[in-house]
């Protein structure tokens, strides 16, 4: 009994609320029908999508391809430009190498041309002396100076002695004085006592070129000298002159008689002198001893002055040797170092490349450099440039991957949604069979509901109708 009223209390229950399958059964057919209405147009915009990846992809692949081929390319010529920059490295270094081969080629041919050149001016020099010193022996014959011998040609000599050095001047000019000392002394032609009157006879008026000065035991007594600028000879009071018979003599001259000065007892010795002059009238003097109280007026030499100078001329001309054989070997030798020098300035000429000077070869060296440094410079700046462009293609690579990895996220969020769309990992066609099992499912629990209602409001029927009769009977019961 109680199971009739819980049926019956169920099928009230369905017959007021009213079925709810139809409801639940229009919403999968909607569903379905939005899917099927949907699914065309996300299909169609996820094959756009697809095709605009694909493309994004092909053109990044094909730029990156591109990237790479420039890269290569550049890396290539980057390593050309190393290869040219290490040549023309090794290049500078050689050249640099050279430049100081040849500085030192030169400095060494330099210093041997100033060693052959001192070599010749010495060798010239001892030539040059060996001919000055000819030249003084050539004044002298047998002994005695030869009567062609002047003062200018003395003088001459002297300017010559004068520009050599101090050690062969020095040694010259003891010669040339012995020399200037006789041509003095042949000035005068006697010395003699008269009356006890010391006279001073001169051969020639070439005495007025000097000064004649007279000292008497070692201390001045007198002197002459010509004052080319009066004309007139000047004397001191204790000496007399007399032009025409050029005699000096040692006297005082008094009212009636000229005075002893100089006694025959006295030591004396005479010296002449060279005068010059200058603006302001002041006299220079070189004085020689040419004459002492005994000496012999006949020779211009004694016998141990005339051997002395014998014997210095022998050492002159070197012993047994001649002097001219001694210049013949000084001109071998001169030859000899000139061709030698000769050759020294052929390799310099050669090293240096011909006419070109070194320094001139060295400039054009030292502008080869720099050009060769401007150039390695210039690269360098070209490399610089070129590590940088692999920089910007490696940004340019970098923003084609930001804009892939773009595509790539929106890829994965269009694929994301198309899963959604799909249900999960199955596809459209899973999901539309999916709906439709479960829209056969409700049909077919629809048709079974449908089928337990009507077999429900049977037995509802006949439980009213029973229980309508039951209530009759109870009634008729009740009433009887």
């Amino acid at each position: 009994m109680l199971l009739k009223k819980i049926m019956l209390g169920i099928l009230a229950t369905s017959l007021i609320t009213g079925w709810t399958g139809d409801t639940h059964l229009n919403k999968l057919k909607e569903d379905v029908t939005k899917i099927q209405t949907n699914v065309p147009k996300f299909v169609n915009t996820f094959d756009t999508l697809k095709k605009k990846f694909d493309e994004f992809a092909q053109n990044a692949n094909n730029k990156i391809g591109q990237a790479n081929q420039i890269i290569e390319d550049k890396v290539q010529y980057i390593n050309w430009l190393h290869e040219k920059l290490d040549q023309a490295a090794q290049e500078n270094n050689q050249e640099k190498q050279r430049v100081k081969t040849l500085q030192e080629d030169s400095d060494k041919l330099k210093q041997q041309l100033k060693s052959t050149e001192d070599k010749l001016k010495e060798y010239k020099k001892q030539i040059d002396t060996l001919l000055l010193e000819q030249e003084l022996v050539n004044l002298y014959e047998n002994g005695s100076l030869r009567e062609s011998v002047d003062q200018d040609t003395l003088d001459r000599l002297r300017d010559k002695i004068n520009q050599f050095g101090t050690e062969q001047k020095a040694q010259l000019l003891k010669k040339w004085e012995q020399a200037q000392v006789s041509f003095l002394k042949n000035l005068i032609q006697k010395v003699e006592y008269i009356d006890g009157i010391l006279y001073i006879t001169f051969k020639n008026d070439d005495y007025l070129n000097y000064g004649i000065y007279l000292y008497r035991n070692g201390k001045y007594h007198g002197s002459i000298k010509f004052d080319p600028t009066y004309g007139w000879i000047s004397k001191d009071k204790n000496v007399q002159i007399n032009e025409s018979t050029r005699t000096f003599s040692s006297c005082r001259l008094t009212m009636t008689k000229c005075e002893q000065m100089i006694s025959p007892t006295d030591d004396y010795h005479i010296e002449v002198a060279r005068l010059y002059w200058d603006d302001t009238r002041i006299v220079y003097r070189e004085n020689y001893i040419v004459y002492r109280k005994g000496d012999s007026l006949n020779s211009t030499q004694k016998k141990d002055e005339k051997d002395q100078s014998e014997f210095q001329i022998d050492q002159l001309q070197g012993g047994p040797e001649s002097l001219k054989q001694q210049l013949e070997t000084k001109d071998e030798q001169i030859q000899k170092l000139e061709q030698e020098k000769q050759k020294l300035e052929t390799q310099m000429n050669q090293l240096q490349g011909g006419p070109e000077s070194l320094k001139q070869q060295l400039e054009t060296k030292d502008e080869q450099i720099q050009k060769l440094e401007q150039e390695k410079q210039k690269l360098e700046t070209q490399m610089d440039q070129l590590q940088r462009e692999p920089e910007n293609l490696k940004q340019q690579l970098e923003m084609k991957d930001e804009q892939i990895q773009k595509l790539e996220q929106e890829k994965q969020k269009l694929e994301t949604q198309m899963n959604q769309l799909q249900g999960g990992p199955e596809n459209l066609k899973q999901q539309l069979e999916r709906k439709d099992k479960q829209i056969q499912e409700l049909m077919t629990a629809k048709a079974t509901w449908e089928k337990e209602k009507t077999e429900l409001e049977k037995k509802l029927k006949a439980a009213e109708d029973k229980m309508e009769r039951q209530t009759e009977s109870d009634a008729k019961n009740t009433s009887t």
